[in-house]
């Protein structure tokens, strides 16, 4: 590259930089409170761009004079050092904004939060399910927010957020396995029931398939019956014998209209057996 490619490179860093069409990306970055509000780019294109133009100076492009040299490798490093102002001043407020972020779903998740040892120390006010389940909406909106906001998080925030959460539900899980262990007793026969209709239904569906896959092979076989009477009844010599393969075809056709009944008939039964199946099992959510 001569050093007029290399001047242009400098320009096109410095567009990247400063110009108001700039093709670097942005998004627009608001903290909790509605503030900030304000663009933050993705610099990492505009470094790469720089490390390009460090390693051409490298390279020893020539310019016409020493002077113009200088005055190029001034250039650069005055567009480098705003792009470094810049980027700095980027990461401190998506850190700023980030932080804001993290605080208010740690906040939320932490008035989610059930203790066991609660429980036992105020015995006479235990936690009941409602009050669990309005702990856990408050932990699913912790959640939501998360979920809204994660793109103007760092994945340090995040991640932190995250964890957090998954500390709270498993106290959550904890509760609810205790609370259901006082009513599997209950449940057990019905739920034997279940298992044992589920069993017979899963029996009938395979027996089921297993005749549709035969009744599927014979009609495979009456369909090439079929072609090969079709053959017969096209080389047919005389009228006796062309009736004759005409009444084997329309047998043949009989069976196979037969089979396909058969075949619609077992269809609808797995059918009705898959949709009680699911029925059922919907109902074990």
């Amino acid at each position: 590259m001569d050093w007029e490619g290399l001047d242009q490179q400098i320009d096109d860093l410095e567009r990247m930089i400063s110009s108001a069409f700039s093709p670097l990306s942005g998004r627009r970055i608001c903290d909790r409170y509605g503030m900030f509000g304000q663009m933050v780019y993705d610099w990492r294109p505009a470094w790469e761009k720089a490390r390009e133009i460090q390693e051409l100076f490298k390279s020893r492009v020539r310019y016409p004079t020493a002077s113009q040299r200088d005055n190029a490798w001034t250039r650069f490093n005055s567009v480098r050092n705003e792009l470094s102002r810049r980027s700095n001043a980027d990461r401190e407020a998506v850190f700023s904004v980030s932080k804001s972020w993290r605080d208010k779903i740690i906040d939320e998740i932490e008035h989610a939060k059930y203790s066991k040892l609660g429980d036992v120390i105020f015995f006479f006010d235990p936690t009941t399910a409602e009050d669990m389940k309005r702990l856990g909406e408050l932990l699913k909106e912790a959640g939501r927010v998360l979920s809204e906001n994660k793109h103007q998080m760092l994945r340090e925030h995040k991640d932190e957020c995250f964890q957090r959460i998954q500390e709270v539900r498993q106290t959550h899980d904890a509760f609810w396995g205790e609370y259901k262990k006082a009513r599997e007793l209950r449940q057990q026969e019905h739920r034997q029931k279940i298992r044992d209709v589920l069993a017979r239904i899963e029996g009938n569906i395979s027996s089921n398939q297993d005749k549709k896959a035969k009744a599927e092979a014979a009609l495979d076989r009456a369909e090439a019956n079929i072609s090969k009477l079709n053959g017969m009844l096209e080389s047919a010599r005389s009228d006796e014998h062309q009736e004759r393969v005409q009444g084997w075809l329309s047998e043949a056709e009989e069976k196979r209209a037969s089979i396909q009944e058969s075949i619609t008939r077992i269809e609808e039964w797995i059918d009705q057996d898959e949709r009680r199946r699911a029925d059922i099992l919907a109902k074990q959510r």
